[in-house]
């Protein structure tokens, strides 16, 4: 398996790039920050609304893989939703060979603590599929799992450094969580095999996911250095430096190919 980093300069400033890593996305833990980042975030949530913005898109290099479809046929109500065959939202490359659902984070550079969000993120369960497939939040900020569907569904957390959590919930239901480490983990259901997501929990504020043409955007970056991380659940992690000054937005770009 083999990644590959690209970097756009915004205005005059050089965005400065890192070597990919090529350690896989299947041992996950915690996304802590790298040690010895000069400068970076400080203060609040509050305190970054007037800060740089970070953007850029996520491809993936070579031919778009097949989406998978699992048979729902075990579930009357999963099955009436899905009568072709439920798609596998683990790998979805647009047409223009953007790479959806790569959680984008600051990984090194940012300092200080940050206040999680009030209002909560939510994990749904409809259709027999989670949506959205990859959620992300702070450490502290409420997690709503909540089942939409008309059948009962499991939640079953493979976190390492949170507690497991594995619990069944009917039809209507809603569950709040919260996470108190920093960590990206998948979730899946035990009834229904086809069923999974992604949740990325951080300690600051300055994380995304990529959309179906591959762009993030990260906003409300204060002046400094950061190592910038994507992290896709197949295809692994890499990692990019970029340079803040003056609060001007920059750019940063990323390829995933999976040759062996």
């Amino acid at each position: 398996m083999k990644t590959m980093v690209s970097a756009g300069v915004s205005l005059v400033l050089a965005v400065l790039l890192m070597a990919g890593c090529r350690t896989s996305a299947r041992s996950m833990g915690a996304p802590e920050a790298a040690p010895g980042q000069p400068g970076g975030a400080a203060g609040s949530v509050h305190e970054i609304a007037d800060g740089a913005t970070l953007s850029g898109t996520v491809k993936f290099e070579g031919d778009a893989p097949r989406v998978r479809k699992n048979s729902a046929e075990a579930d009357g109500v999963c099955h009436k939703a899905h009568p072709e065959g439920v798609p596998s939202e683990s790998m979805l490359v647009g047409k223009d060979g953007g790479l959806a659902n790569v959680v984008v984070w600051l990984k090194g550079g940012v300092n200080g603590t940050f206040e999680a969000p009030k209002t909560p993120a939510l994990l749904n369960q409809e259709g027999c599929v989670y949506k959205p497939h990859v959620v992300t939040l702070m450490v502290g900020q409420t997690l709503e799992i909540k089942n939409s569907d008309g059948t009962a569904h499991n939640v079953h957390t493979l976190s390492k450094l949170n507690p497991e959590m594995n619990f069944a919930q009917p039809a209507p239901g809603s569950e709040n969580k919260t996470f108190g480490s920093p960590e990206i983990f998948k979730v899946k259901c035990d009834i229904h095999g086809w069923m999974s997501a992604v949740v990325g929990v951080f300690k600051h504020p300055f994380f995304a996911v990529s959309d179906a043409d591959g762009k993030f955007e990260i906003k409300g970056l204060p002046d400094g250095e950061y190592v910038v991380e994507a992290w896709h659940e197949k295809l692994g992690k890499q990692e990019g430096k970029v340079k803040i000054s003056g609060g001007a937005a920059q750019t940063l770009d990323f390829s995933f190919s999976d040759e062996e």
